[in-house]
């Protein structure tokens, strides 16, 4: 049996991208973001549970959903975020 190939996806981050999120965010934000996600327990993700308790600074749920989804998926980030915004309806799951 021939062994099924799984495609390696690698994502290419530009200068320019590092470069737009450091105006924004702190690099230690950044890094604790992506470490309080990994280490959310649970199957999937409840953004408004992390905002509460998390130490980077983000309040805002859909601010740290949409960071998050920018880093991981490249997904667009908007120059703003509403203080009222809900994180979008579609859920992520961890792996």
């Amino acid at each position: 049996m021939e062994k099924s190939k799984r495609k390696n996806k690698k994502g290419v981050i530009s200068e320019e991208d590092i470069s737009t999120l450091l105006q924004r965010y702190t690099a230690t934000t950044i890094l604790v973001l992506l470490q309080e996600v990994a280490q959310f327990d649970g199957v999937k993700i409840d953004w408004n549970a992390l905002a509460k308790k998390t130490t980077t600074g983000i309040s805002n749920a859909r601010e740290f959903q949409v960071l998050w989804r920018h880093l991981s998926y490249r997904h667009m980030l908007p120059e703003k975020f509403d203080d009222g915004a809900h994180p979008l309806v579609c859920s992520t799951s961890l792996p």
